[in-house]
This record gives C-alpha cells, structure tokens and sequence, in this order.
C-alpha cells in the first residue's frame, strides 16, 4: 500500500531528512541526482510508461529513486503505479503544502510526487507557481540518485524548461506521423533556445 504523509501532524520525509543532515555537514556537498526528464510532442505515445518503468528498473538495482508526475493537466503516474494520492503537486504549486508533504513511497521501491488529472494544466502556471517547483525540483535532486520527470506533452513553457534542466532530456516518439511531427516540432521549440546540447530520441515501438 502506498505511503503518504499526513496533513497533520507532518514528519518529514526520509530522503528530505538525508538531504538536510547533508546540507547541515560543515565542508560537505550533498550529491545531485541524474535528472531525467520524460517528454513528447503528441500524447498517447506511452511517454508515461517509460517513465515508471525506467523509476523501478533502477530501484531494482538500488538506486534511490524518485519520479515527479510534472503533467499537471492529465496525470497518469499514480494510475500505472496503482494508488490514490491524497495530495498531489498542485498543492505544493499554491503553497497549501511542503513538498515532504506530497512524496509518496510505494511497494516497488520508489518515491513518487503525484500530480492530478484536470486540475491546473501546466501551460498555465504562472511565475510565482514555477518558481515553488524549480525549488521543490532542487531539494529532490539532493535527496536521491535519480530524478526522473514526467512532463507533459506538447511545447508549453514549463515542458521546454523542465527539458532544458535535465541532464537527460528524452523525447518519446513512435512511427505515426503526428507523433512524428509533433516531435519535430518540439525539437524546433528547443533549437530557439540557442542551446547547444544532446536532445535523445527514444522510439516506443
């Protein structure tokens, strides 16, 4: 059965209280994960599937994993893993709640921030909203070995940035033409960054 903190009552999470003993040790740098950030031009390409699916391949082989469900419009994170958050990003977005508020520990060894379908799409956050998960973003990269986020699909701003700030930037596509192009398309919404970087392609046959 998945874990969540309470609303009550809060006890941090494990992996934030590893991140604060690190930060607290005189001469020590806390580690960064390796962020991976899971995206497509066109939806139903099984963007999300390779995301959880990647999360537990490296949680099997004992890495500290957490995957962020960043598809504030149409979440389906918590649907492939089976469970039923009680709260979700969005809270964290509004400043309801603190991120060790929302992670959520499952059987499958890893942690998970759940988002929710159709309740705030990620083209509309506004600057103050994508200021809490850029931080949220950073407190996660100190407290485990990999990052893994499933960002929405499309061109909106906040999928180019979380793209831009991955170490591993991965666009799923498949055969079909509109994915195709709709791939291309994002990658030229990239290329006006001025960027000068590795975009990975990953083919879901």
């Amino acid at each position: 059965m998945a874990k969540q903190t309470s609303h009550d009552n809060v006890t941090p999470h494990p992996a934030m209280l590893r991140e604060r003993r690190q930060r607290e040790e005189p001469g020590r740098e806390a580690a960064r994960a390796k962020v991976l950030t899971i995206a497509s031009g066109k939806g139903g390409v099984g963007k999300t599937n390779v995301a959880t699916n990647l999360a537990i391949t490296l949680a099997r082989d004992g890495a500290r994993v957490c995957l962020l469900d960043a598809d504030t419009g149409l979440a389906n994170v918590n649907v492939l893993l089976g469970f039923q958050p009680d709260h979700t990003i969005e809270e964290l977005l509004t400043g309801d709640l603190e991120l060790e508020q929302l992670v959520v520990s499952l059987p499958q060894g890893i942690d998970v921030v759940p988002a929710g379908s159709g309740l705030l799409p990620s083209s509309d956050l506004h600057p103050l909203q994508r200021h809490r998960l850029v931080a949220a973003l950073a407190t996660l990269e100190r407290s485990y070995d990999y990052l893994i986020i499933d960002a929405a699909a499309g061109i909106g701003a906040l999928v180019i940035d979380l793209l831009r700030a991955a170490a591993f930037p991965i666009i799923v596509v498949t055969a079909e033409p509109t994915s195709l192009t709709d791939a291309y398309a994002l990658l030229k919404r990239l290329g006006r960054t001025g960027e000068r970087r590795h975009w990975f392609l990953l083919v879901n046959d």
